[in-house]
């Protein structure tokens, strides 16, 4: 078990020392397969919350109501997206909250369906029935307040389950930092980019997050949403704003969404 648990634990070290090396490489490559149970809830955890798609995340089952909504926690590698050094601290904690499922979809409140901690213990009981009483737990399911994503097969990546999975070219997973770097320019060195989701009609929305060093050697973040079309790659035109919270982003997200267009 040991030696199991040490080799996860090299495993999420080597990955996100990948993710940090180079020039704008946040997404040169897609995470690797998540290779665990209850894809229907780890397709909510993937498309709601950033790097909650990377190689070691872990899926729990915490509680079920008495309409079949399940609050599920969620173990994922930390990242300087968060303002914390990768060297610091190991672990991230989402809890989220899946209202429904079937063989095709899964079903939650976007945005709405999620909290994010530094640790466990940060999820209190007042936290939780915050969470409980967003997501109408233990009332009637309303679908009129639902959206779902077709949930990931098991090996395969979340890109495959969007409406730019079966065109290649018009990924934009692997363009986001440049597009950034064109909309918003600055430094090419400390500029990493997270594909998050996809609208219904193939607009994309991600995370890029660039860091520098002060004076004092401690490391200052700053992260921005940004909002592409499917035609980006012939347009690189974007809509970008940055994060005030990295940790409590739900309700910026939520507006900059709307904002933009977004088609849940």
């Amino acid at each position: 078990m040991k030696k199991t648990i040490k080799f996860i634990t090299i495993l999420v070290v080597l990955t996100l020392l990948l993710s940090f090396a180079g020039c704008g490489c946040g997404l040169q490559f897609e995470p690797g397969p998540y290779s665990d149970n209850n894809m229907e809830l780890y397709t909510i955890a993937a498309f709601s919350i950033p790097f909650a798609d990377e190689m070691g995340t872990s899926v729990e089952i915490m509680e079920k109501d008495s309409y079949g909504r399940i609050l599920f926690g969620v173990r994922f590698g930390s990242s300087l997206f968060y303002q914390k050094r990768s060297d610091e601290q190991e672990w991230m904690y989402g809890y989220v909250i899946c209202q429904k499922y079937d063989k095709e979809n899964t079903y939650y409140y976007e945005d709405d369906c999620f909290r994010i901690y530094y640790s466990e213990d940060m999820f209190t009981s007042s936290e939780q029935k915050e969470l409980k009483d967003i997501n109408d737990w233990d009332a009637p399911l309303n679908d009129e307040k639902m959206t779902s994503r077709n949930i990931i097969k098991k090996g395969k990546t979340k890109l495959s389950a969007t409406p730019l999975g079966s065109d290649k070219s018009s990924s934009v997973s692997m363009n986001l930092d440049d597009v950034f770097l064109k909309n918003h320019p600055m430094s090419e060195q400390n500029v990493y980019s997270e594909y998050l989701d996809c609208d219904k009609n193939g607009n994309s929305i991600g995370i890029v997050w660039t860091y520098s060093t002060s004076p004092a050697g401690d490391i200052e973040v700053e992260a921005y949403f940004i909002i592409v079309g499917k035609d980006v790659l012939d347009t690189n035109n974007a809509s970008i704003e940055r994060i005030k919270d990295t940790l409590r982003f739900w309700e910026e997200i939520k507006r900059f969404k709307q904002e933009n267009g977004w088609a849940s």
